[in-house]
């Protein structure tokens, strides 16, 4: 059965502060861009340190900073291979909180469109 619009799903008990804490901080992980694109870079699989600094174009202190908050998040595991440094995402509720995610997005553009007379299926689909 699907929530309903409003509702949010049950973290625990009302007087939990801590699954509303962790929420708050996977929330604050996913709303930088260039987070959700590292998110959608492991989706492929895990990826080295180097080859995300290469795909993403960050620098080293750049990157850093995005992968501490991920992993203070639980979204992403770490594994060290000699000198190199693996990422990858923890599980596979990773990718459906970013497929959720990308369908709001679409329904919040599409809104948005019939708001100013545009036409949604003129937009490039997210």
């Amino acid at each position: 059965m699907r929530p309903q619009a409003g509702s949010v799903p049950d973290l625990g008990s009302e007087s939990s502060g801590h699954s509303r804490q962790v929420l708050a901080d996977v929330a604050k992980a996913l709303a930088h861009p260039d987070r959700i694109w590292i998110l959608q870079l492991l989706a492929d699989g895990e990826r080295s340190v180097a080859d995300l600094r290469s795909r993403t174009g960050q620098v080293a202190s750049t990157l850093s900073s995005h992968l501490a908050v991920l992993r203070h998040a639980d979204l992403v595991t770490v594994r060290r291979e000699g000198p190199s440094v693996f990422y990858g995402l923890a599980d596979a509720s990773s990718l459906r909180v970013l497929e959720s995610l990308r369908e709001v997005v679409v329904h919040t553009l599409d809104r948005r469109d019939l708001a100013f007379g545009a036409d949604p299926d003129e937009r490039t689909r997210v």
